[in-house]
């Protein structure tokens, strides 16, 4: 038995993949055991947060429990890099995540439950100054580090102290948010938790005509396979060395 849950920004979208699930299951069984919830990751105002707090509650309504946290959802841009499309990556790729993350990541079963960040192989170190890089990777990096980081970043982007990576290939500010979010956040969310076998963190990049591997950590794996990750960054069901993160994308299959 099994039970999927949709958090998604948009309602149709999210009934159109539902739809797409019950064709290719080949049975309206899908029907009882799919949930669309609407979860936005940007908060305008107060009530949109009042409105995330009353999506957690739906979900726990439909599920006494999470065996599994995907956070997949992203803003993606490959327009040249500017402050207004930085601070909006920032804003849903990072802020938005850890928002989500925190509201849901009670609702995640121990032991044995599992978080996944999809992030992608354009965030890594590579876009940002190696002082930065520095702060990032080290093991005594705290939320609040994080921001200020971020807030950096985001203040020498507005006022053309940022300097683009020569080796990138576009989306920086795409890359710099899931960067932030997706791919740093986890580390200090896994130090926070650190037993994966109470809960096991791993951020990921979905696939580049390889293996699904968000997929094959959430679910496939056992955890005796990929317990050596908790918290690190996986391409195509390897872990990565964050000594590497500064040669940029890895796009072989």
């Amino acid at each position: 038995n099994w039970t999927v849950i949709l958090g998604c920004r948009s309602l149709a979208k999210g009934h159109a993949a539902k739809q797409r699930l019950i064709q290719e299951c080949g049975t309206h069984d899908v029907e009882n055991r799919v949930h669309v919830v609407w979860i936005d990751l940007e908060q305008r105002d107060q009530q949109q947060e009042s409105q995330l707090q009353a999506s957690v509650e739906q979900i726990r309504t439909i599920s006494q429990g999470l065996d599994v946290l995907i956070h997949n959802a992203a803003y993606i841009t490959y327009n040249n890099l500017s402050f207004e499309e930085a601070h909006k990556s920032f804003e849903i790729n990072y802020r938005g995540t850890v928002r989500v993350h925190e509201a849901l990541f009670p609702l995640v079963k121990r032991p044995g439950g599992r978080v996944i960040f999809v992030s992608s192989a354009v965030g890594k170190t590579y876009l940002v100054p190696s002082d930065v890089e520095t702060q990032l990777l080290s093991d005594n990096l705290a939320e609040d580090d994080l921001v200020r980081i971020v807030q950096r970043l985001e203040d020498d982007i507005q006022s053309g102290r940022y300097q683009e990576p020569t080796n990138h290939i576009g989306g920086l500010a795409y890359g710099l948010g899931k960067l932030a979010g997706t791919t740093i956040y986890p580390r200090i969310v896994a130090r926070r938790h650190p037993s994966p076998q109470e809960i096991f963190v791993a951020s990921c990049c979905p696939a580049f005509g390889g293996p699904d591997t968000p997929v094959w950590l959430a679910t496939t794996a056992s955890i005796e396979q990929i317990q050596h990750g908790h918290g690190g960054f996986w391409e195509q069901r390897t872990l990565t060395n964050p000594q590497d993160w500064s040669a940029g994308m890895n796009l072989s299959s």
